[in-house]
């Protein structure tokens, strides 16, 4: 029998008080192997700090590409926008004039 077994056929055994107590002394446990081992490896030079550098590399190529993408698309409605003042500047001007529409969210 493990000792695993051993604890958890003792704890079966406790009364509900008992249990109580042994519940909050364990949800109350301070910093155990576990947390200093991660407090350890998350510091600058830990073993997760190379994770770290690789969620930022990977949050700033997100970042820009999704800027990239909003630039063509401002790039891609200017020159639309220019193709239809040289196309006809009075169709222009009023489509510029009409009030906006933004999108409503469905209920």
């Amino acid at each position: 029998m493990t000792k695993v077994e051993e604890i958890r056929q003792t704890i079966e055994k406790l009364t509900p008080r008992e249990r109580a107590e042994l519940n909050a002394l364990l949800q109350n446990w301070t910093e155990d192997d576990w947390d200093r081992q991660m407090a350890t490896d998350s510091t600058p030079g830990g073993k997760l700090d190379k994770l770290r550098q690789q969620a930022e590399a990977v949050t700033l190529q997100v970042s820009d590409a999704a800027a990239n993408f909003l630039a063509n698309e401002a790039r891609t409605e200017l020159e639309s926008g220019v193709a239809q003042v040289h196309e006809s500047p009075t169709a222009f001007a009023a489509s510029i004039t009409k009030p906006l529409r933004w999108p409503v969210a469905e209920a």
